[in-house]
């Protein structure tokens, strides 16, 4: 955040071809304490105005992105994670950068909409669910600004649930950018935001502990959204 104000004034407010690369996202640097955790970084980035969010789920989708906002015209701040990410794609043709959005597994009763290292977790949990005769369907949300919305909403708009999932304060990451959309819409999903929740987390351990006690681990997830659910119909 020390460079904040860099990023604003003469990236963005200078309209100029840079692509911020921020590194340690989430709670990457989790034994390092609140400090370190970069748990806010979509949240200041979507306030200001002209700049691209690029957050790659694996390498390959990080090759592609880099390839992409070398030639893009303004501003773009790329999120990747210091320890590497399980391979989501088979190969780079399954990923269609301009979308914004892939849809890796489709569903009939609902989609977990992640990113980041979220989207291997969204895979997970969705295997679970469909034990339990659920029909979730995943989309990795690498593009979060500018957000394809119509795109999007074609994707969703039939099924009866929408949660996101993410490695980022709930308030004003990629939950709120989805709920601003889903507001402009009628005969909505019903929807859900997950993620950490906003307040600073002064526990110390690895990331899988850190993940468990703000309950965004697989288990977790899996649970609250059966329960989410089972509650709606």
């Amino acid at each position: 955040m020390r460079c904040y104000e860099q990023i604003r004034v003469d990236l963005c407010c200078m309209n100029l071809p840079v692509t911020v690369v921020g590194i340690g996202s989430g709670f990457d640097y989790s034994t390092l304490g609140p400090t370190h955790h970069g748990t806010e970084d979509i949240a200041l980035m979507r306030s200001l105005p002209d700049i691209s969010i690029y957050i790659p789920s694996d390498s390959l989708m990080a090759e592609c992105i880099a390839k992409v906002t070398y030639k893009q015209l303004g501003p773009t701040y790329v999120k990747l994670d210091r320890t590497g990410l399980p391979l989501v794609y088979k190969n780079k043709k399954e990923i269609n950068i301009s979308q914004g959005f892939s849809v890796l597994k489709k569903g009939r009763d609902g989609y977990i909409i992640a990113t980041g290292r979220m989207v291997y977790s969204a895979l997970k949990v969705v295997k679970n669910l469909s034990s339990q005769s659920v029909n979730i369907g995943v989309i990795d949300l690498f593009r979060v600004k500018p957000l394809n919305d119509n795109a999007l909403w074609d994707a969703i708009r039939k099924v009866d649930y929408v949660a996101t999932l993410e490695e980022n304060f709930v308030s004003a990451g990629i939950g709120a950018a989805l709920a601003e959309m889903l507001a402009t819409k009628r005969n909505i999903p019903a929807f859900k935001s997950i993620g950490i929740p906003n307040k600073f987390c002064r526990e110390y351990g690895s990331r899988e502990y850190l993940y468990c006690i703000n309950k965004i681990d697989v288990d977790s997830v899996t649970k609250n959204i059966q329960k989410w659910m089972g509650n709606k119909k």
